[in-house]
Formats: structure tokens, sequence, C-alpha cells
């Protein structure tokens, strides 16, 4: 399979999930929520041009780091401490189960340890089909939305030290 074809496929398949277009929607829900608060609850109405677009790359900086900050954690910052809590309930739970097997009947323990099993699959390809695509979508559409006043910043700022 050619590279654009799977790129094609991938990203139709991206575009069509309900994961996808929920997380987006949140994102831009929280922008006007943001937005709209900071518009009637924290400028005055002189100069309304100026303060809409401030308030625009206000909210739009605002949401463009939290969805980078949400990103860092899915990359897996702070792993190491989740797994050490995760890995103290895993024991505390195996311990557990361990206790209830030995209660069972060796058909009911084949039993119980088969639907664990499926449980456990179900779970994996759960977390497979989960991807980072609806986080970098976000990202990539408040980075266009922010590069603009990080221009206009940075030449303003350039012509005030000249």
């Amino acid at each position: 399979m050619k590279f654009s074809n799977w790129l094609k496929a991938k990203l139709k398949y991206e575009f069509t999930t309900k994961r996808f277009y929920i997380i987006v929607s949140s994102f831009l829900l929280f922008w006007l929520i943001l937005f709209l608060l900071v518009l009637f609850l924290g400028y005055k109405p002189e100069d309304r041009l100026k303060n809409l677009v401030d308030i625009i790359g206000y909210s739009s900086f605002i949401v463009f780091l939290i969805d980078l900050l949400i990103l860092v954690f899915r990359w897996g910052f702070l792993k190491r401490f989740r797994s050490n809590f995760s890995n103290n309930i895993a024991d505390a739970r195996k311990a557990k189960k361990e206790s209830q097997l030995k209660k069972l009947s060796p058909q009911e323990k084949a039993m119980y340890l088969k639907l664990e099993q499926e449980k456990i699959a179900k779970k994996q390809e759960k977390d497979e089909k989960n991807t980072h695509f609806p986080y970098y979508f976000v990202l990539a559409l408040f980075f266009l939305i922010l590069a603009p006043f990080i221009i206009i910043g940075i030449v303003i700022y350039s012509n005030l030290k000249t």
C-alpha cells in the first residue's frame, strides 16, 4: 500500500470518528466560553476592535496551551509516577483476585479467567483505537489562529525598539 493511500485512509478514518468531533467541539466550546467571558467581564468598550483582537488572541493562546499540556501528559509525562501508583493498585487487585480464585471450583476458575482475558483484549483494542490525532488537529488549528498574532506582536515590538 502506498503511503498516500494509507494516509488518505487514516485521515478518512480519523475525521469520521465520534471521538474526533467530541474532542474538537469541546475545545471549540471552551474557546467560545473563554472568549465570551473575557469579552463581557474583562474589557471596557473603549476600543472595541483592538479589544476583540486581543480577546481572540488570548483565548486562542490559552486553549493552545491547555491542548499542549494535555498532549504532554498523553505522551507520558509523569508516566513513572502513574505507573508506580497503578502498579500498587494492580497488586492489591491481583491479591484480591487470587483469594477469590481459591474459593472457586476448577470450572468456575476457567470461566472466570476466560472472561478476564476477553476484558483485557477489549481494553487493549480500545486503547489502540484512541489516537492523539484530535489533539494534534486542535493544536494546529489554534496555532494557525495564533500565528498572525505572534507575527504582529513581533513586528510591533521590533518597531517599538527602533
